[in-house]
């Protein structure tokens, strides 16, 4: 995915997340009002359910795809190759810039099946080093992963994430 794609899907999910909310506080209001002047719940207008429980869906998947998905990221910029020391695997490492920041990612590409799959996405190292403990693990940055494991790092759901230390008042 291109970087000017993953913006407008960045900014297309907070568009359909308000439409939901929206929505869904329309369809209680008119729940409420229907159920208190009717006392019926059956009154409410199809369509508003129906459409309500898509945009809440809908929001739904583009938020984990956007928070949760490491193959939703935009390819960036090619940094480097390191290559695995028997030559099963590489990593390559790509940075970008988008509309909340710089970022790098690192991407292991099994040679022989020629599958990809993203392992590495963190905001303060746009050039992370990359370094081979093993042939199946591999120091990203400060981060260790085991690929037999199929471990990944996301600088969004780590809580010890030092890229920004806490600053001090003198």
């Amino acid at each position: 995915m291109n970087g000017t794609l993953y913006t407008v899907l960045f900014l297309l999910f907070f568009v359909i997340a308000f439409i939901a909310i929206v929505l869904t506080v329309v369809t209680a209001k008119v729940f409420i009002k229907n159920l208190i002047k009717h006392r019926k719940a059956n009154s409410i207008p199809k369509k508003l359910v129906v459409s309500t429980i898509v945009f809440v869906c809908f929001t739904g998947f583009l938020f984990y795809q956007q928070y949760y998905n490491l193959e939703y990221l935009p390819a960036g910029h090619y940094n480097g190759t390191f290559v695995s020391p028997e030559g099963t695997y590489e990593v390559r490492t790509y940075y970008m810039t988008v509309l909340y920041g710089e970022h790098a990612t690192a991407i292991l590409y099994e040679k022989e099946s020629n599958k990809q799959k993203t392992i590495y996405f963190n905001d303060c190292d746009h050039r992370p080093s990359v370094k081979w403990l093993s042939e199946h693990e591999v120091k990203v940055g400060s981060a260790t992963l085991n690929l037999e494991e199929n471990e990944t790092y996301d600088f969004r759901h780590d809580p010890t994430n030092l890229c920004y230390p806490p600053t001090t008042n003198l």
